[in-house]
């Protein structure tokens, strides 16, 4: 097996070792593949299967024991994980090595379930709270909007100068025209009439410029505070985008880095054992023996020439 994918496959190559081989580890596989039964054939040799003749059965034996039916070795180099099974049984050694290989890809699922959602929350909870914060500057907006029964005090504000632009300009007209007609004729009955014409522009102008800006309720402190919400709003709105750009990139990270298991060669069926070398077995007995009866010989031969003497 190679671990592939993201920029942790050699650590997490470790990690996957580290777990075949530990307490966790062979208790999954007890569940999954039936571990103990597998150990403790009736046909198995008695001081190699478990539990042993001399012990009694418990988790932590198990555990001691299952170090000599599976090892795990990685190669640093090639980035492969090879893993070896023993058994008494051909079926017992495919089932258990297909149950090792089918557990450690869960558990590397479940690791990179964890990473995604550990990357993925933070940024989630970013989004929450941007979301949180554009819905209060909205409903702070409806609130002015509806206290001061205006939607957007800036264009009140434009068409309130507008007014008084056009105002102005009928002012000067009336004014020019006042002046010319003065200057033609003095005495002029017109004189009175552009006189109250000019005051009535002049007074109209005046309520203009003291609803816009001087009093309490004019209109340039409703422009202000309408500016801030809209300020306000705009900045929710921006963070909230970001917000969202960011949780995307946390999934895109997220699914970078993620790795997996990539199976090189699967478990196959044994067919023929490899153990135990009878003949070589037999052969260590008799040379064993031979040497034993010749140490003894020698030693009786030694005991027997220093009575003679």
């Amino acid at each position: 097996m190679g671990a592939a994918g993201g920029d942790l496959s050699q650590v997490t190559a470790y990690e996957v070792k580290d777990y075949m081989t530990s307490r966790g580890a062979v208790m999954d596989f007890t569940q999954h593949a039936g571990l103990a039964q597998i150990v403790s054939r009736p046909e198995a040799d008695f001081l190699y299967r478990y539990p042993r003749a001399f012990e009694s059965p418990n988790q932590e034996r198990l555990y001691k024991a299952f170090g000599r039916f599976a090892t795990v070795e990685y190669n640093l180099q090639t980035g492969i994980t090879t893993l070896s099974v023993r058994a008494f049984r051909a079926q017992d050694a495919q089932r258990l090595a297909m149950a090792m290989r089918d557990r450690s890809e869960a558990w590397v699922a479940a690791l990179n379930a964890r990473a995604l959602s550990d990357q993925v929350a933070q940024a989630q909870r970013q989004v929450d709270d941007a979301v949180g914060a554009v819905a209060k500057a909205q409903a702070a907006l409806t609130l002015y909007r509806n206290g001061a029964r205006m939607i957007d005090p800036d264009k009140s504000a434009a068409a309130d100068l507008e007014l008084l632009s056009h105002l102005e300009a009928q002012i000067d007209t009336l004014k020019a025209q006042r002046n010319a007609v003065a200057a033609a004729a003095p005495q002029s009955p017109q004189l009175p009439l552009l006189d109250k014409q000019i005051a009535a522009f002049q007074g109209q102008i005046d309520n203009e410029r003291a609803s816009q800006a001087g009093a309490a309720n004019s209109l340039a402190p409703k422009v202000a505070q309408y500016q801030k919400l809209m300020l306000d709003s705009d900045l929710a709105a921006k963070g909230l985008e970001s917000a969202v750009a960011g949780l995307e990139s946390a999934h895109l990270d997220a699914r970078r880095q993620q790795v997996f298991l990539q199976r090189v060669v699967n478990p196959t069926l044994p067919d023929r054992p490899e153990e135990p070398h009878r003949l070589r077995m037999v052969m260590l007995i008799m040379v064993s023996a031979l040497l034993a009866y010749g140490i003894i010989a020698l030693v009786i031969a030694g005991l027997r020439e220093h009575q003679q003497n």
